[in-house]
């Protein structure tokens, strides 16, 4: 059975629209957000002195990497100011940054099965937690991860040794930034239709997922990936497991 959410046209769809939170005072949106997978190996490195691995975990799959650009508002520098009126809650207002960004990516996998109706999705989710954010108006890039053998698991067409082979267009994608508990920018791939369209057939599918098919926090943020250590100055610094509370 076809998905509802499939356009054979269309296999990217930015949402691109304004949803108010507040920095410095205002109100602030992150725009053009633009969700984008590929698939890729994992890096690899040489270890001196290193016990080699006589295993290795085959998978039919590849890691997806999930590609969320987004535009930050542009911010008029102004004089740092120390708020706060007692001593454990005072902090230097920047108006210039943005602080505590979370985003939020909920990934569906078609398994190419139906419940003699419906077609059953996989849903693998995760977050991303940020120092601060510049306001700066350029194009800022996060990068989310789902590795392969979670894909394999769940992934019910063309199997072969096991395992179903996923191509991108099996995949619905919705990224999500909060700050404050408050949206402030959202984008879909493989989702048709306006903005509230987009959501509305997202939200369809996402609440008949069944339970036992929900993998929270499998999609693993750049930090917790191994790419970890490579090209840290082009991303937005993520917060450590220890602070992301």
């Amino acid at each position: 059975m076809k998905s509802p959410l499939k356009n054979k046209n269309l296999f990217v769809c930015v949402m691109l629209f304004a949803v108010s939170a507040f920095c410095s005072g205002g109100p602030i949106a992150f725009s053009k957000v633009k969700v984008e997978p590929v698939f890729v190996n994992p890096p690899s490195a040489q270890y001196r002195n290193a016990p080699s691995f006589a295993t290795k975990v085959a998978t039919a799959n590849r890691w997806l990497m999930i590609k969320v650009e987004y535009t930050p508002p542009v911010e008029k520098q102004a004089l740092p100011v120390l708020v706060g009126r007692n001593k454990d809650d005072r902090n230097l207002k920047v108006n210039t940054y943005i602080d505590d960004v979370e985003l939020k990516v909920n990934v569906l996998l078609s398994t190419g099965l139906t419940d003699g109706r419906n077609m059953l999705y996989a849903n693998y989710n995760g977050t991303a937690k940020f120092w601060t954010i510049r306001l700066d108006g350029n194009k800022h890039l996060a990068l989310m991860y789902l590795p392969a053998v979670l894909i394999d698991r769940y992934c019910g067409k063309q199997r072969v040794a096991g395992a179903g082979k996923a191509a991108l267009k099996d995949f619905h994608i919705e990224a999500e930034f909060f700050h404050n508990g408050s949206m402030i920018g959202r984008g879909y791939y493989n989702v048709d239709g306006s903005e509230q369209q987009a959501r509305k057939k997202f939200r369809m599918m996402l609440n008949s997922v069944p339970k036992k098919m929900v993998l929270n926090n499998a999609v693993l943020s750049h930090r917790n990936s191994p790419w970890a250590l490579l090209n840290p100055d082009s991303l937005d610094l993520e917060k450590p497991a220890s602070q992301d509370r």
